[in-house]
């Protein structure tokens, strides 16, 4: 019996054998749904953790610049930073710290109520003053090691052979030993640079690798470096 272009048109619906759910009906499932939307809420709720522990930690880092602007003495500074260690490995107490800061900073009202805040939020995210100290560590190494430098070498071009063997040290095309022997053709003639060098180049060493186990992004001892080019 032939059908009718109707009938031949028409489509059975797929039902499953078990739920005798239509498949081709357009039925959302409220539970995939519901899963659907709470993977979304958390993976904003996520990002907005992130972007917040992202804007914390460069207001931080722009706090300690600060600091380091207004005290003008990098002794004084690293002072700073070594009471920040000390408190940092439970050695003071927190008031112990504050007075030791407090010394530091007696001509800077604005700088002691800005450290406070700065202090209690370190002390509210758990690691939080690892990152910040490590990489301001790092940074007022480079830059106090880079005066040196660019003060003892007086022709420019020995100066830009040395960030060229900086660079290529970083991008890991030639090995430690191979920086070494570059380095020594520019510096070796000033005994005091190259003692520095190899204690500059361990601390970095140590404070990037610090870094990586906290997750933070890695240092750049070239960018670093170049950074802060143009201070004398």
């Amino acid at each position: 019996m032939k059908r009718s272009r109707d009938e031949e048109l028409k489509i059975e619906p797929t039902v499953d054998s078990h739920s005798n759910r239509d498949l081709t009906a357009d039925d959302p499932d409220p539970e995939l749904d519901r899963g659907l939307m709470s993977a979304d809420t958390e993976q904003r709720r996520d990002e907005k953790e992130e972007e917040s522990h992202r804007d914390m930690y460069s207001e931080a880092l722009a706090f300690l610049e600060k600091v380091e602007e207004k005290l003008g003495n990098p002794e004084d500074y690293q002072k700073l930073l070594e009471c920040l260690h000390t408190y940092r490995i439970e050695t003071i107490t927190r008031q112990e710290l504050q007075a030791s800061v407090g010394d530091l900073l007696a001509e800077h009202a604005d700088l002691l109520e800005g450290f406070n805040d700065f202090l209690t939020q370190c002390d509210d995210n758990e690691g939080f003053l690892d990152g910040v100290l490590n990489k301001s560590l790092y940074e007022h190494h480079v830059l106090v090691y880079h005066k040196k430098v660019k003060k003892t070498l007086s022709d420019p071009e020995d100066f830009e052979k040395f960030l060229k063997c900086l660079y290529t040290y970083n991008r890991e095309l030639i090995t430690r030993e191979e920086l070494h022997a570059l380095v020594e053709d520019l510096l070796g003639k000033h005994v005091d640079l190259m003692e520095g060098f190899n204690e500059f180049l361990t601390q970095c060493e140590e404070i990037e690798n610090d870094a990586r186990e906290l997750s933070e992004k890695p240092t750049d001892i070239v960018d670093d470096v170049e950074g802060s080019s143009n201070l004398s």
